[in-house]
């Protein structure tokens, strides 16, 4: 019995202390994004330099940041929806009604990982309004 208790007391220190390090206790299968990643669009949108996103350790979006012109925009725990079904993903983030949704077949082989597919984004920042619909696109972990 007193075994027992103190399996079930170091397991629960342990899943404790792993969200308190930030480390997952239980691995998804959107933890494969874990880390930071730029949206690379082939055909570069005018004024859209560049756009980041973030996911922590369980595949949930923490940071997702558009450069425009010399301006970065950045929303910290956007609206997203993240999945990954085998090699399948899917990411979308919303602000009000700016945002994105990306499709693609992730490549964690390659070094470094990524995944390609189409893109529909609708961003207005103030004077500045960008839209594609389902444009080629690449995720590139950094």
């Amino acid at each position: 019995m007193q075994a027992n208790r103190s399996s079930t007391v170091l397991i629960a220190a342990s899943v404790l202390l792993s969200g308190i390090s930030g480390c997952c206790a239980i691995r998804t299968p959107e933890s494969a994004l874990e880390g930071t990643w730029e949206l690379v669009v082939s055909n570069p949108l005018p004024h859209l330099t560049k756009t980041t996103m973030t996911f922590d350790c369980s595949g949930h979006m923490t940071q997702v940041s558009y450069t425009i012109d010399e301006n970065t925009i950045t929303w910290n725990s956007p609206s997203s929806d993240v999945s990954v079904a085998g090699d399948q993903v899917h990411v979308s983030a919303t602000q009000g009604l700016a945002g994105f949704t990306f499709d693609g077949t992730l490549d964690s082989t390659s070094a470094p990982a990524r995944a390609s597919g189409k893109l529909d984004l609708n961003l207005n920042f103030g004077p500045v309004s960008l839209s594609l619909n389902q444009g080629d696109a690449t995720l590139v972990k950094q």
